[in-house]
Order: C-alpha cells, then sequence, then structure tokens
C-alpha cells in the first residue's frame, strides 16, 4: 500500500469552478489565438478570391475555414460544456488522496444506489500539470481535457506545505505556483 500525504473531502463553489476553467483554458489554448488568426487570413484570401472570380469553390473553401474556426473555438472552450452542469457539480461532496506517486479522486453520492469508481491519476504522467492559486489548487489534463479543482478552504498551512512539497518532487516544471 502507497504511503498517502493528505485526505480530505470538500465541496465545489461555482467560483472554485470558473477559476478551474480560467486555468485550464490559459494552459490548454496556448495555441488558439494563432489558429484563430490563420484560419481567419485564409479565410478573408478565399472570399476576396471569389468576390473576384466569382467562383464558387472559393465560397466553399472560405465557409470550410469559418467551419474550422468554430470547430477550434468550441473544441477549446470547455467552459461551453461544463457551465449548464455548474449547480450538479457544487451539489456534489468530493474526495481527495494525495499519495507520493497518484492521487485518487472521488464524487461521495449520497445514495448509493451505484458505486463510482475513483480516478487515479498517476503525477508521473506528463500531460499532467498542476497550478496553484490564492484559494485553490486546479489540475489540467491535457489528454483528456478534464480539470480538477482542489480548494484550499479546508486545510491548513501545514497541509498546503504538505501538498506543495509532493506536487513540486512528482512534478517538477509541471507543477506552477501563481
Amino acid at each position: 500500500m502507497e504511503n498517502c500525504v493528505f485526505e480530505y473531502n470538500y465541496n465545489l463553489t461555482k467560483e472554485n469552478i470558473k477559476n478551474a476553467e480560467k486555468v485550464y483554458n490559459k494552459a490548454v489554448n496556448k495555441k488558439f489565438p494563432i489558429k484563430f488568426i490563420l484560419f481567419g487570413i485564409v479565410a478573408v484570401i478565399f472570399l476576396v478570391d471569389y468576390i473576384r472570380t466569382q467562383n464558387i469553390a472559393f465560397l466553399y473553401m472560405m465557409l470550410l475555414c469559418l467551419g474550422f474556426i468554430l470547430m477550434i473555438f468550441l473544441n477549446n472552450n470547455i467552459g461551453f460544456r461544463i457551465r449548464g452542469i455548474y449547480d450538479i457539480l457544487c451539489s456534489e461532496q468530493y474526495s481527495f488522496k494525495l499519495c507520493n506517486q497518484k492521487m485518487i479522486l472521488k464524487t461521495i453520492v449520497k445514495e448509493q444506489s451505484e458505486d463510482i469508481q475513483p480516478t487515479v491519476i498517476k503525477l508521473s504522467d506528463d500531460n499532467i500539470s498542476i497550478y496553484e492559486q490564492d484559494m485553490q489548487f486546479v489540475l489540467v489534463d491535457r489528454e483528456n481535457a478534464l480539470f480538477y479543482a482542489f480548494p484550499k478552504s479546508g486545510m491548513n498551512s501545514r497541509d498546503i506545505s504538505k501538498i506543495k512539497e509532493v506536487f513540486k518532487q512528482n512534478l517538477g516544471e509541471r507543477f506552477v505556483e501563481e
């Protein structure tokens, strides 16, 4: 059995989720403006060519570029996918267990009609980054396009120091203190 450093149960607020979403978008969407601008320029070029030549192929290519812009925007903006479930996320209680090499996350179900398996996140995974904010830690999983928020409200300064030490040891540069 692996040695666990810290364990606690917590609830999320809408503010926790909104701040975590901002961290996620900032971490994952670094190239978003570049893609957006490039497809926009190409779309304008196709529009100018269509106006100049009246060749319908240029119009279709412009619409295709606009479709790519929309797809990039919607896929990279996780907020569109979670804003509708803020109330559900805030009504649940969660469990966070930090061990030396992994984190175990679980939703605590009030009515045990179904067994929800915990999520195990290996800290050695290169797709994982953790960002520290004033009020919480935010885990960003780039591979699965997920983020998790861990509010500091249930932690004392000794707990926070222990957690930071484990994150620094396991994540190195992937642990970002803001």
